[in-house]
């Protein structure tokens, strides 16, 4: 999502620059002509004491010699990083803040006393997020609600080649149920593929295909062989030709059971005209075109799941006014372009009000 809006930023003109720990998406960001500072020390699970005071360091070095006007987190941990390192420089930048994620464990909420005192302006991915940042008493003020956003040239379904992927996976002549995401424990796979299995019978043509790696792939892979289905169940592991696999999907599913806000393969799978189904979860019920475009059900609930399953496997008429319902909400309000145009209002307030301290 961060490369998407700074692709949109650029092309209004403003300048971008990547500052991060590296990762799996540096090379493309890069190739992409975007100027990519590695600064180690910030990484979850990296972080302490010197190798904090050592990254504030290195970030007010990159933020004083680059002349940066404005800093954009995507954690709270680059922003109270980036916050320390402006003042280590006697220059405090406006800071916005991306808010992809709250603690929403009980008794684990403490952690969200960062964003109580946090220097940024927050921007919130969906209503839920807003809502949950007030209620653990952010002021409101403070918050403003993009939504995440797609580029509607790459998930483009008039342009984007649907064969490829089935020809790779062997699934012509199937009706495919397609999920993007790790394999974490959080998005329900195995559910999915339990789904998969009280639907089988019914529609001896249906196929599952899901992208993404991690620990819960073994037990994936062991419940599919359990109930019967592995012949119906392809693997594809980590991959990052989103558009592609989305463009061979007939039916998006998103059966999480916990860790999600706004999953922007919801708003990719829409802009496919893909209907889609999943589960009432923080902000999913916002993407469902008010039922029109997906179906939400309570977590956990296979049962739910796939009687909404069988409904879009036993009618194509459905799958396809449900998925042009879908790309039209996209469309309205989901596009990069929309939600950055968001992002950049808040930018000039952030820089108005720094404008008014420093006078």
């Amino acid at each position: 999502q961060a490369l998407t809006i700074a692709r949109e930023l650029r092309s209004r003109g403003h300048e971008v620059e990547f500052l991060a720990c590296g990762g799996a998406l540096q090379a493309e960001i890069e190739e992409a002509g975007f100027e990519f500072h590695v600064v180690p020390g910030f990484r979850f699970g990296e972080r302490g004491p010197v190798r904090s005071v050592r990254a504030i360091a290195a970030i007010a070095k990159i933020v004083r010699e680059r002349n940066i006007e404005l800093i954009h987190g995507h954690n709270a941990a680059s922003v109270q990083l980036s916050y320390l390192a402006t003042l280590r420089n006697g220059r405090r930048l406006p800071l916005v803040q991306s808010v992809r994620g709250v603690e929403l464990r009980k008794w684990f909420q403490w952690r969200n006393w960062i964003y109580k005192i946090s220097p940024a302006q927050l921007l919130a991915v969906c209503e839920f997020t807003r809502q949950t940042l007030v209620g653990f008493g952010v002021p409101t003020e403070k918050i403003t609600v993009t939504y995440n956003g797609i580029d509607p040239d790459r998930f483009d379904p008039s342009t984007v080649d649907h064969r490829a992927k089935r020809e790779e996976f062997g699934l012509d002549g199937k009706v495919v149920v397609g999920h993007i995401g790790a394999m974490n424990g959080f998005k329900g796979q195995d559910l999915l593929v339990e789904a998969i299995a009280r639907v089988k019978d019914r529609y001896p043509n249906v196929a599952a295909l899901l992208v993404g790696d991690g620990p819960s792939r073994e037990l994936t892979e062991r419940r599919a062989r359990e109930l019967g289905v592995e012949d119906r169940i392809r693997f594809a592991g980590m991959r990052f030709e989103s558009p592609e696999f989305h463009a061979c999907f007939d039916i998006y599913a998103q059966p999480s059971v916990k860790g999600e806000m706004f999953p922007n393969s919801i708003v990719e799978a829409m802009s496919m005209k893909t209907p889609w189904i999943g589960s009432d979860i923080s902000g999913l019920a916002e993407m469902t075109a008010d039922g029109e475009a997906g179906w939400v059900t309570a977590p956990g609930d296979v049962d739910a799941l796939a009687n909404n399953l069988a409904k879009l496997l036993q009618s194509k008429e459905l799958r396809e006014t449900r998925g042009n319902n879908g790309y039209a909400e996209v469309h309205d309000r989901f596009t990069i372009q929309h939600v950055v145009s968001r992002i950049e209002r808040v930018y000039e307030s952030a820089c108005e009000k720094r404008a008014k301290r420093v006078a």
